[in-house]
């Protein structure tokens, strides 16, 4: 392998069931019109995702391997396959790889941690690195307006990776806002 990349993410994704939520929005034509749009809590999850992603770049690559295990808490329940797409948005809007359909294996397990629940993500460059521009430092997405309202710049340890404890609190709070709990 060329190059790996490991972090976690202390939430666990939402079901691609519960990725998205009908709307009403007015068209064009000044009618009404059903659709759909990203739920708060895929928001929260995808966000988290970039949160603890952060200044980590893949080299930019044909083909990568993702391999996730989701650690699910007291009284949740998941299926490994709806939990492929918010990891894989996430990961694309994070800016860790260009585009997440250049994916070519995708390995999500399921178990079970009750007192920690979380997502341990590991991805794999499969191929030699392509000599076209990519992803890198400078292009990285910008961090959401208001979390940097909330809690300044990046802190970041000597070997350049976030701190995360901050962030973790940031995270897990807005993903039980997003869940209606509190």
């Amino acid at each position: 392998m060329y190059q790996t990349l490991q972090f976690t993410v202390p939430l666990t994704p939402p079901s691609v069931n519960h990725t998205y939520q009908p709307c009403m929005y007015t068209g064009k034509d000044g009618y009404a019109h059903r659709g759909r749009k990203l739920s708060k809590e895929a928001k929260a999850y995808r966000e988290a995702v970039a949160l603890f992603a952060r200044g980590r770049v893949m080299l930019d690559a044909k083909a990568y391997s993702v391999r996730v295990i989701v650690f699910l808490g007291y009284r949740q329940r998941g299926d490994a396959g709806n939990f492929e797409k918010n990891i894989g948005d996430g990961l694309q809007e994070a800016g860790v790889f260009a585009n997440d359909s250049r994916v070519k294996n995708y390995n999500i397990s399921v178990d079970r941690d009750w007192n920690n629940p979380r997502t341990e993500i590991t991805i794999e460059v499969m191929s030699p690195p392509q000599r076209t521009k990519g992803v890198t430092i400078d292009n990285l997405p910008a961090m959401p307006e208001r979390i940097q309202k909330q809690f300044g710049p990046v802190v970041t340890h000597g070997d350049g990776s976030p701190h995360e404890s901050s962030w973790r609190t940031f995270a897990r709070k807005q993903y039980r806002e997003a869940q209606g709990k509190s």
